[in-house]
């Protein structure tokens, strides 16, 4: 039985959703008609997301076609896009997640339950994308993506904010707040007015430096206290954004942040163990848990150049983990991170109404760490007590590509891209108080 309580007030004269027209982002890295779309997606709107009301990613993604997510503990999941339930090594890097069109992680550095490291909670739209998608996204997109698109900054200005609230409490001591402040600004610099400007009617003429700031605010705070004992889990979520119109130009930055604190329940074990009602409630690793901070930062700058539109999206990341590994026999503990930043680069052409031409180069430096410690007496399959990893990462991609298609059909595409690796290894499955010989290893492809 599900038990559950959810409130919602907006302050603002407008309504709280407008029809919106059937446009997919993803499959084109920009607002397209799906109609003028060479692809397989799927959309959740807002509206959608809101009469879902989704207490977890899987229970809004699983409502689109081709789509099986299982939940695990928590905020885990195992993945599926028109493929097999991904485990482990599987799903990591078998599906891209993206926040407003940049991946979430670096290509190679992915994890098999980063939808939770996404903005769902601002989430005002899902877009999903099935089938490979690295000849436009590079790596880790074998199966698939998932773009969540967060609101657009607020209408308006100053004086008539946009002020949205919201609560919900359900069973198992499930409880979410949420508050959205959204405003915008308008105003026109006074410049020099030409000398004929009253006699050619050119009095708009005097104010062209035309300047128009839309902001939006979000918070949001999540509890629930587990289906078995000791699985609770508390999430809090920072959402800041700004859309600045400054003449031809638009920048647009954005800024999340997360903070995780799980605790996470163990297999239930024995022959049919699920049927017994008392042992599917139990918890066979109490001790088990997964922490984790983010702050990912990105800013979209485009303006109109020639017969075609430029974006820019500089973008940077930085994420702390640890995990106790309850699933292995050697329960150890993973500290792992990674801090990165690089940009998307591209230019759209439309020579006519049904032809689009993409040009487009992306970069991305991204550094990672990895500590394994197995604290525990040494256990059968070489789980040895002690130090296992201790290894820093570092990585750099860069693509470049073009991309010419018609409305429905791609008609060629071509893609380069370099990568280069380098890693520096210490104690990899080394005894306790054993430090085994630093090793370093470079990899390049195109």
């Amino acid at each position: 039985m599900r038990l559950a309580l959810l409130f919602a007030l907006t302050l603002s004269a407008a309504p709280a959703f407008a029809a919106e027209p059937d446009i997919v982002i993803t499959g084109d890295r920009r607002a397209l008609e799906r109609d003028k779309l060479a692809g397989n997606s799927a959309t959740l709107s807002a509206e959608q997301l809101e009469n879902i009301g989704a207490q977890h990613p899987t229970e809004a993604l699983n409502r689109l076609p081709g789509v099986d997510f299982h939940r695990g503990s928590g905020v885990e999941t195992l993945p599926a896009i028109r493929s097999p339930v991904l485990t482990g090594g599987q799903g990591a890097g078998s599906i891209l997640v993206l926040q407003d069109g940049v991946p979430i992680r670096a290509p190679g550095f992915a994890n098999i339950n980063e939808e939770f490291e996404a903005p769902f909670d601002f989430a005002s739209r899902l877009e999903v994308t099935r089938g490979p998608g690295s000849a436009l996204y590079g790596s880790n997109a074998v199966h698939g993506l998932i773009n969540v698109l967060t609101p657009e900054a607020g209408q308006g200005n100053a004086d008539d904010p946009r002020i949205s609230l919201g609560a919900s409490y359900g069973s198992f001591g499930r409880a979410e707040g949420q508050a959205v402040v959204k405003f915008g600004v308008a105003h026109a610099t006074p410049v020099v007015c030409p000398p004929d400007w009253y006699s050619s009617g050119a009095e708009a003429d005097c104010y062209v430096e035309r300047t128009h700031t839309r902001g939006l605010l979000g918070v949001s705070a999540n509890h629930e206290s587990g289906w078995r004992s000791d699985a609770g889990l508390d999430r809090q979520s920072v959402l800041a954004k700004l859309s600045i119109d400054k003449n031809y130009w638009t920048f647009a930055p954005s800024l999340y942040a997360m903070n995780l604190n799980q605790e996470t329940a163990g297999f239930v074990e024995g022959p049919q163990a699920y049927k017994n009602t008392t042992l599917s409630r139990q918890n066979a690793n109490p001790e088990a848990f997964r922490d984790e901070k983010l702050i990912r930062g990105q800013a979209e700058i485009s303006r109109r150049i020639g017969p075609g539109k430029l974006m820019i999206i500089p973008f940077a990341r930085w994420i702390d983990a640890d995990l106790l590994q309850h699933f292995l026999p050697s329960k150890a503990l993973e500290n792992s991170s990674q801090k990165g930043a690089g940009f998307e680069a591209a230019y759209y052409y439309d020579p006519s109404p049904r032809l689009s031409w993409i040009f487009g180069v992306d970069l991305d430096r991204t550094q990672g760490t990895l500590r394994e410690f197995q604290s525990i007496p040494t256990q059968p399959g070489n789980y040895v007590q002690g130090l296992h990893y201790d290894y820093v990462v570092d990585a750099t991609a860069l693509a470049a590509y073009t991309i010419l298609h018609n409305v429905e059909t791609t008609v060629f595409m071509i893609g380069l891209g370099i990568s280069v690796a380098t890693a520096v290894r210490v104690g990899h499955a080394a005894g306790a108080g054993e430090r085994a010989e630093a090793r370093t290893a470079g990899i390049a492809g195109i």
